[in-house]
């Protein structure tokens, strides 16, 4: 009877110590099956979802987690059961050694507000020894078209392609077509595959999560058909008010080259960068762009970064609006072919913006570190203006082992550039001013309103028969002396 009582309690001692051995390192990190939990149901009437979570110890002792919650707190659209237990934090959590348990997630959305934002996220917060760690949630906030990143190739963002979503929008042959019946919803890249064609039409709405854009890879094409007050508006997923001019929601438009372009009465807002138009920069060697981006009456507006940057490309631009950006408007950074008539280039960024809006150069730094001179062979401003807040507006920087050819024609221009070789600007008003303290060129910047009133420099300044189109980027016919940029004033 003796032995018996020793033996149990050397085995309640030895469980107990079992039982309380934890890691309790400070390196302690969790394991999750997912680094984002999606929602991939598209709500047509109230209705939850469910996902579920599995968060692993991978460690030889066993963990606890001090502290899982959600980010939001009693706000949040999402719920928690934690192993059997539910709600929207716990403490205390102990996951056996080489162990997992199992988190699940629930979300209640009714997709038929038109005032709920396209896409509802939170993000689970974690507490393990002192180390804060997180798992994004996402879900689908209203019924739209949705597009979320499938594949990771080191060196590229997280992206999926347009050839693997097979139900609506449609295919016809190589082309998709995206309609405007409802909006698209772009979660990190979409890529437009090599031979595909994405054709939007007027009215469609497409918006981006935050870093999200459209990879408009090589071989492939990009036709946005909108019309004269129905654009085709590329912007972020936030519908709020307070996100209705706020910069910096979603990352660009990037084209590669491949076939003919086309962008007609686009707006491209409240991005990174508006568009990236560069010949796929991992040729070896590097090519140059053959087919053209064509853009035409299209406003590229509030970026962070830059409105349009052009590398080793060929662009034919006329009747564009590109205001208000951190760093450049437009960024001509290698070789290339470009034609911008009838372009108005105005930047009244808000914040501090140390850069001219329009960079011009012949060279830039490949992703391997090299720094390469390309051949710009062709770059014209035909009855355009590039005038902004500073006194400084053009930076031009030539590397004479390659070919650079630009020439200003017919331009209003805001620079202290030596302007002294006529081959290179013909008939150009440069730095004009007002009495009264009014814009010389602008109706008024304050309010982004850059068309032209009567005693704009603008007005009947431009060179005839240099435009494509007749019409203004608001439908205003162009008389017989054209007005210089993309608005004819209108008495």
């Amino acid at each position: 009877m003796k032995q018996l009582l020793i033996f149990a309690l050397i085995y309640v001692s030895f469980s107990s110590c079992r039982k309380n051995s934890f890691y309790e390192g400070g390196d302690a990190k969790l394991e999750f099956s997912t680094d984002t939990v999606f929602f991939d149901t598209v709500f047509t009437s109230l209705g939850s979802s469910t996902e579920r979570l599995v968060i692993f110890n991978p460690y030889s002792e066993n963990l606890v987690i001090q502290e899982l919650r959600l980010a939001k707190g009693k706000d949040s659209k999402f719920r928690l059961n934690v192993d059997g237990i539910a709600g929207k934090s716990h403490e205390g959590i102990e996951i056996p050694a080489n162990d997992s348990i199992f988190v699940f997630v629930e979300v209640t959305i009714d997709p038929n507000r038109s005032d709920a934002p396209l896409v509802e996220s939170d993000s689970i917060l974690l507490q393990t020894n002192g180390n804060l760690q997180d798992v994004d949630l996402v879900a689908w906030g209203q019924d739209a078209y949705y597009y979320r990143p499938t594949t990771l190739i080191p060196g590229l963002p997280v992206f999926s392609r347009l050839s693997s979503y097979t139900e609506p929008p449609y295919f016809f042959g190589d082309t998709v077509e995206w309609f405007n019946d409802k909006p698209h919803v772009i979660y990190g890249y979409l890529l437009v595959d090599t031979t595909f064609t994405l054709k939007i039409h007027a009215g469609t709405q497409v918006h981006f999560y935050n870093n999200s854009g459209l990879w408009v890879g090589p071989g492939s094409a990009l036709s946005v058909r909108g019309e004269k007050e129905n654009e085709v508006v590329f912007q972020g997923s936030r519908l709020e008010d307070y996100f209705q001019d706020r910069p910096g929601q979603w990352d660009r438009i990037w084209i590669n080259e491949g076939g003919r372009s086309v962008i007609q009465h686009a707006i491209i807002k409240n991005g990174f960068v508006g568009l990236q138009c560069e010949a796929w920069p991992f040729n070896e060697p590097l090519v140059y762009a053959e087919n053209p981006v064509v853009i035409q009456n299209t406003v590229i507006q509030n970026m962070v970064g830059i409105g349009l940057l052009a590398r080793d490309h060929k662009i034919e631009a006329e009747n564009l609006v590109i205001y208000d950006c951190g760093t450049h408007s437009l960024a001509v950074n290698g070789g290339g072919t470009y034609d911008f008539i009838h372009c108005t280039f105005a930047n009244y960024w808000s914040g501090n913006r140390s850069e001219p809006m329009v960079l011009v150069n012949n060279y830039f730094t490949n992703y391997l570190g090299v720094e390469t001179t390309r051949d710009l062979s062709h770059l014209y401003f035909g009855n355009s203006i590039i005038f902004g807040s500073k006194e400084e507006e053009l930076k031009i920087d030539e590397d004479e082992s390659g070919i650079f050819d630009l020439t200003f024609d017919h331009c209003i221009l805001r620079t202290k550039q030596d302007t002294s070789d006529l081959a290179n600007y013909e008939s150009v008003i440069f730095n004009p001013s007002s009495s009264f303290g009014v814009n010389p060129v602008f109706t008024s910047t304050f309010d982004d309103d850059y068309s032209l009133y009567a005693e704009s420099a603008a007005v009947d300044s431009g060179k005839v028969n240099i435009n494509k189109l007749n019409e203004d980027i608001l439908g205003t016919m162009r008389d017989a002396i054209p007005d210089i940029g993309a608005y004819e004033y209108k008495p």
